[in-house]
């Protein structure tokens, strides 16, 4: 990665993660950070944007935890996995919705600050499927793929849920975040990227537990570690 095209804009935050949370700091590793339009995920590529500049210190660490997150969990891979299988019927937005609930959810358990509102993974679960779970418990049991099934009834053909938590995603001023890189689904390469992820996320859990701080607090509890296949049925 030259240093020209790393993010001028995030350094100072990346530099910081190092000391808050060693396990997102090893992670932060494997992704391209770059200067952009917009912040946002596009694969493994984060990009920032003006306004991340804006945030206080502990909001910029925050953001950009919840990209690094966003990559180390393969949202974007994953994403596109369910567009090619679903086509017409794929919600992008219901599972930028999930993806970001669980993200924030479990930077909040690991004791990052984030640029409010916020969609998290309890209130989704309250709002829209009635649940209540503790934030431990709701990252415990739902991964981003199960949850964009719960939402969008697959299993039942009703829309309420999927209502429920678009209303809920407007009260939070929720915007997707998350997308597909145009190369996301080239054959024989996915299964090899997700073997490399859960070997980084495994080492980076490892050194943030035994530091005592931020992810490998928690990381024992994440349902949402990237798995040999995506669930497409629950």
């Amino acid at each position: 990665m030259s240093a020209a095209r790393h993010s001028a804009r995030a350094s100072p935050a990346l530099q910081a993660l190092a000391e808050a949370d060693p396990a997102l700091a090893a992670l932060s590793l494997w992704c391209r950070h770059r200067d952009g339009a917009e912040t946002q995920t596009t694969g493994t590529t984060i990009t920032y944007g003006p306004d991340f500049t804006t945030l206080a210190m502990h909001e910029q660490i925050g953001l950009a935890a919840h990209h690094i997150l966003h990559v180390a969990f393969r949202h974007p891979a994953r994403l596109a996995d369910l567009q090619e299988r679903l086509g017409g019927g794929f919600d992008p937005e219901t599972y930028n919705l999930a993806a970001d609930a669980v993200v924030n959810e479990a930077l909040l358990c690991a004791d990052h600050a984030l640029p409010r509102p916020a969609v998290t993974l309890t209130a989704l679960l309250s709002k829209a499927l009635g649940k209540t779970l503790t934030p431990q418990a709701a990252l415990a049991e739902w991964d981003v793929d199960r949850l964009y099934y719960a939402l969008t009834g697959a299993q039942k053909g009703s829309g309420e849920a999927q209502g429920r938590a678009r209303a809920y995603a407007q009260e939070q001023e929720f915007e997707p975040d998350v997308k597909a890189a145009p190369d996301e689904t080239v054959e024989g390469q996915d299964v090899e990227h997700e073997a490399r992820w859960r070997q980084h996320m495994a080492r980076a859990l490892e050194a943030g537990r035994q530091a005592g701080r931020g992810l490998g607090q928690i990381g024992h509890l994440l349902s949402d570690v990237p798995e040999p296949h995506t669930a497409w049925e629950i």
